[in-house]
């Protein structure tokens, strides 16, 4: 699967830091339930919790504008490069919303992609 660009938006429910927190990054792994994304924060960032809910804005080749999903963390990972103070931070979320749209595109993506590594 082609690495797509994604445009992560975390709502940090916790009292300490309030809000919305976003972050570039893309896809390494994606299916009609799921995504697996990849991004570069700095040291700082907090891994995401279990559950908490995550929009992610997809970027796909044939788009003429995003699609976009809303799921759960159900797993994270954060990677420290030892070379400087950034990160890798890879992130698991399942699918819980999705526009009949954006969920037609992403099946006809992935089809395509499928298809095309046959």
């Amino acid at each position: 699967m082609a690495d797509l660009p994604v445009r992560l938006t975390i709502i940090d429910e916790s009292a300490a830091a309030p809000g919305l927190k976003f972050y570039g990054g893309r896809v390494i792994n994606l299916s009609e339930e799921g995504i697996a994304i990849e991004t570069y924060v700095s040291s700082g960032v907090e891994v995401l919790r279990n559950g908490q809910q995550v929009s992610a804005e997809i970027a796909l080749p044939d788009s003429r504008d995003a699609i976009t999903i809303t799921g759960g963390a159900t797993w994270a990972a954060k990677i420290h490069n030892p070379f400087d103070q950034s990160a890798i931070l890879r992130v698991g979320l399942k699918i819980s919303e999705i526009s009949s749209p954006h969920a037609e595109r992403l099946g006809a993506y992935i089809d395509q992609e499928l298809a095309a590594s046959q």
